[in-house]
């Protein structure tokens, strides 16, 4: 196997939309300032004919349209199939909006079409660049563990929901710590580590300095550590309802906490003995998903309205935390109204698969619920599994059928019927067993 990296800065101008909150939990304006740069990083491998990428970034996700477009560029530039070029993002509550959903009523501000545009080159640009610096590489792959997430999940006294801007702590819930790390090492040192731990990036809350939150903080942690010559490649997991155990906090908590995650890549790092890798494979496929059909449409946008008439008149007369609370409920509202206008009664979810030895990668373009990616994860034969949330797509929260019914943030968010998340789980268990049974 041979493999290249690079990277570059992808940070937005100052004045930008940020993403991750709304005008209604306190992020009133575009950025402020830059507190730290944002990178993209890409990954080339090719082993026997079979090539394909990775990009990890420090953004909120990757819509659709931008990974098309990066494809599109990389498949005409660098003869890499799209279908073999995965386009990640860590989540990241402090970098720029990207759209397709933005309203300047709900955000602090319209998306830069200019930014997207240019980084959809910035993107492609980097996969060109480490193509031309494949070189041999051997792998090793091990996991740790690290405890700053907490699924986020949590009723009051009375049976209600903790709700937006920062939800609860629930340390009896399920939860996935697991820190996973790809190693791949050349003869002379330099190393790329591909690094998965499921947790929101939103240690610092709505603020409106541009940051990596705490992934960047853990990529900046290993490459500091290992020296010169080493990339540290960020992505997500199944963090639907998981969240850091600090939210909202100042920038030295998410450096705290970024470099705690940090530790523990470096400790399974330097345990890892490398091996050639004995099989390189990409498969990809769609899988058809319902989104609610209650109540019709029009009902629905008739409501919001109302409800949005509703917060106008509460600005003036109420106090702040009943105009809090009525704009969170109207703003959840409006996101999965968008989301079922976006997506009509399916959405085609694509599952990207790469297979490097026995490890798989697993791509969701969306938020996967912590239970179902324990499930995926338990049902797959390869010895190591992993979810890569956010890739390709944001398709939303996709939660497991119990929680419909118990209702709070993320289910009034969501847009998918119930058991829709099922249906994607089985699907990709299934395929899990069909790749690895053609060896």
């Amino acid at each position: 196997m041979r493999a290249g990296w690079a990277r570059t800065p992808v940070t937005p101008p100052i004045g930008t939309a940020l993403a991750g909150y709304y005008v209604a939990e306190g992020r009133r304006t575009g950025s402020r300032a830059i507190h730290d740069d944002l990178y993209a990083k890409a990954l080339v491998f090719e082993q026997e004919g079979t090539r394909g990428a990775i990009i990890t970034s420090d953004l909120i996700a990757i819509p659709a349209a931008l990974t098309a477009a990066v494809r599109a560029m990389v498949t005409e530039q660098i003869r890499i199939p799209g279908d073999c070029v995965m386009v990640t993002a860590s989540h990241n509550h402090s970098g720029p909006t990207l759209g397709p959903l933005a309203r300047p009523d709900l955000l602090a501000g319209h998306v830069d079409t200019g930014y997207v545009e240019v980084l959809g080159r910035q993107l492609a640009g980097i996969i060109a660049a480490a193509a031309e610096d494949l070189r041999p590489v051997k792998l090793g792959v091990g996991t740790g563990t690290s405890a700053i997430s907490v699924n986020r999940r949590q009723r009051r006294s009375d049976g209600s929901w903790y709700g937006l801007p920062f939800l609860g702590q629930n340390f009896a819930a399920a939860i996935d710590r697991a820190v996973t790390v790809l190693r791949f090492d050349r003869d002379d040192g330099q190393r790329a580590l591909l690094i998965n731990y499921p947790c929101h990036a939103v240690v610092l809350g709505p603020n409106v300095e541009i940051s990596a939150d705490y992934p960047g903080a853990t990529q900046r942690f290993v490459e500091e550590s290992f020296g010169p010559g080493t990339l540290a490649m960020f992505t997500n997991g199944a963090e639907g309802n998981i969240n850091p155990i600090v939210h909202p906090g100042p920038f030295s908590e998410s450096d705290r906490l970024g470099r705690i995650v940090g530790a523990e890549v470096v400790k399974v790092a330097e345990q890892l003995k490398s091996e050639p890798v004995g099989r390189v494979a990409v498969a990809r496929r769609t899988v058809s998903l319902p989104m609610a059909t209650t109540p019709p449409m029009e009902d629905e946008a008739d409501a919001l309205a109302a409800r949005e008439a509703k917060c106008r008149v509460l600005r003036q007369s109420a106090d702040p935390e009943a105009v809090l609370d009525e704009e969170m409920s109207w703003t959840t509202a409006m996101l999965r109204h968008l989301r079922r206008r976006r997506f009509g009664a399916h959405v085609n979810a694509e599952v990207q698969y790469i297979m490097i030895g026995d490890t798989a990668l697993v791509s969701i373009p969306g938020e996967l619920f912590t239970e179902l990616g324990q499930e995926i994860q338990a049902g797959s034969p390869f010895a190591c599994t992993v979810l890569v949330g956010l890739a390709n797509d944001i398709i939303g929260y996709i939660p497991p059928r119990g929680c419909f019914a118990e209702g709070g943030f993320e289910i009034e968010a969501s847009a998918f019927e119930p058991g829709a998340g099922e249906m994607l789980r089985d699907a990709i268990v299934t395929d899990l067993a069909q790749l690895k049974g053609r060896g």
